[in-house]
């Protein structure tokens, strides 16, 4: 049996690392937002587990006679001490984040919900008269895309290019901001998918 453990506290370790590598992309991507502050009670839990796997870990191989016997100790007095410790505060903070999290997204989709209601969704698309390359920056906006620098990037011109498209594009429309422009877009290529699915 003790040929078992080697391996296995290898994988805990690769399969922590990959989730700790994952759960911090996801934060230093979304830092600041619900998805920043549920990978942070990601790391959390994931790094408390794998502290309280290590523990049996260390008694299971003191037992087999991979470590001296007075480990077995450490691990059942000191090692039961320190995780209790951790675990509480690691718990504790994991949730608060975790709430923050979803507080912040139960915001965000109430917000979007009474923006949708104020925007006028019914807009006749057909009048905006776009040309190609403005139904090309409203398609960066509703994928979004919605800062000039954004814009410029995925479309590979200037960023004095993409806000003057943006002001050509609120002009024809008549909305106000690049967020209804999101919303706005958003149904229209819905409407579209709908009528010709082959035509986005």
């Amino acid at each position: 049996m003790s040929w078992v453990l080697v391996p296995w506290v290898f994988v805990n370790i690769v399969l922590f690392g990959i989730l700790l590598g994952y759960a911090f992309g996801l934060q230093r991507r979304w830092q600041s937002t619900s998805i920043g502050f549920i990978a942070v009670a990601l790391v959390l839990v994931s790094g408390t587990f794998l502290v309280a796997s290590l523990q049996r870990l260390g008694i299971q191989a003191a037992r087999a006679g991979l470590l001296p016997g007075e480990w077995e100790d450490f691990f059942l007095t000191n090692y039961q001490l320190v995780l209790s410790l951790v675990g509480t505060v690691a718990g504790v903070y994991a949730i608060t984040r975790l709430r923050s999290g979803i507080r912040r997204l139960e915001d965000s989709e109430r917000m979007l919900s009474v923006l949708t209601d104020k925007v006028p969704l019914d807009l006749d698309a057909s009048k905006w008269q776009l040309t190609a390359r403005e139904t090309e920056v409203l398609g960066t906006i509703v994928s979004g895309n919605t800062s000039d620098q954004e814009i410029a990037d995925a479309l590979y011109i200037s960023t004095a290019t993409a806000a003057t498209h943006v002001r050509n594009i609120l002009r024809k429309t008549g909305l106000s901001n690049r967020l209804d422009l999101m919303l706005v877009g958003r149904q229209r290529q819905d409407s579209q998918q709908g009528e010709d699915p082959g035509n986005i």
